[in-house]
């Protein structure tokens, strides 16, 4: 077997949920990809077999190495089932690398056409769905310093979705979003000045680095004004290092999202894509939120969840209708006015 959760699996299994029968219609095939800056984002639906007397099906969200692309291909092409209603095989595509990559892809999987939509729209459109549709305690991590998964995190909402760059949208209730928000202080650049400071570009090795430099409120009070200097490196061991690169990038985030509450008068915010995979850097981009909360009439309110998967994008592109992308975006967005009704 290629998939499983043992991290020496080719295909790592992040996630499995299992949801009703009837919310099978709102899909529009049965496996998605999303390839990254690193990794490709799998996203495949198991039905219940003519045995099981189940009311549920199966959705597995799989991580793996672009490295490792054209294995991942021929599994799926070994392995991915028929759609039932079309007779045929149809997959889901998003991101600039499967675009890149789109000829091959159907190459390999005996794909005639496939569904592709707009990742921007593809990551609001997947967040939504799981917010609506997947128990709380399924898909959102239970950190102690995030909100409760027994609390009610309600739309509309910020979401932040940070993969090779970092995204800022609102999402409402209806299944649609405003206009992005784009920086590119996102997790391509973090990995690459990694690479620069610590001699490594493996997120896991940066992120176990920062979580063994100790508790994040031992930073010191210098580090609001870290901006990576050489001069600021001198003397850190590389575990300090690591923790205020990780710290740096986390406090921009935290800048990013904290415009987005003042302006929209939303204090409800939602993170995802894999850069948020590490809990240190999930605890540090809520430490900066709050701190810059402070006095402020959002510091009581504020609402804080983070995806436990970082398909988001994958599988909004299961839920969207292609090539009606824009009927899903408003012109409105981050103003108070615009959104008083909420």
């Amino acid at each position: 077997a290629l998939i499983g959760t043992d991290q020496t699996m080719l295909i790592q299994t992040q996630l499995e949920i299992q949801l009703p029968i009837e919310l099978l219609g709102e899909l529009n095939c049965l496996c998605s990809l999303d390839r990254g800056c690193s990794s490709t984002k799998i996203v495949i639906v198991q039905l219940p077999s003519k045995q099981q007397s189940t009311d549920k099906f199966k959705i597995t969200f799989a991580l793996a190495k672009n490295s490792e692309f054209d294995a991942v291909l021929d599994w799926l092409a070994d392995t991915l089932p028929a759609d039932p209603e079309r007779g045929t095989r149809t997959i889901a595509l998003t991101g600039g690398g499967s675009a890149l990559h789109q000829e091959k892809i159907c190459d390999k999987l005996r794909v005639q056409q496939p569904i592709f939509v707009d990742e921007l729209v593809g990551q609001a459109r997947g967040c939504i769905w799981l917010i609506k549709q997947a128990p709380a305690a399924e898909v959102f991590y239970d950190d102690d310093f995030l909100t409760p998964l027994d609390e009610d995190v309600p739309l509309p909402a910020l979401y932040v979705f940070s993969g090779s760059g970092n995204g800022l949208t609102l999402l409402y209730p209806d299944g649609s979003k405003c206009q992005d928000h784009i920086m590119m202080h996102g997790g391509k650049a973090f990995l690459g000045l990694s690479a620069l400071v610590l001699g490594t570009s493996d997120y896991d090795e940066i992120t176990g680095l920062a979580e063994r430099a100790g508790p994040i409120e031992a930073l010191d009070s210098r580090l609001g004004d870290f901006d990576m200097r050489p001069e600021q490196l001198d003397g850190l061991t590389r575990e300090q290092k690591a923790l205020r690169l990780a710290s740096w990038f986390a406090r921009w985030s935290a800048y990013f999202v904290d415009h987005g509450i003042r302006t929209s008068g939303i204090a409800r915010v939602y993170l995802g894509c894999n850069f948020w995979r590490a809990k240190v850097l999930r605890e540090l981009f809520a430490f900066n939120l709050r701190q810059r909360l402070l006095g402020t009439e959002f510091a009581s309110s504020l609402k804080l969840r983070a995806f436990r998967t970082g398909h988001t994008g994958a599988l909004g592109s299961m839920v969207t209708q292609s090539g009606k992308e824009l009927s899903y975006i408003r012109e409105d967005g981050f103003c108070r006015d615009v959104d008083s009704d909420y």
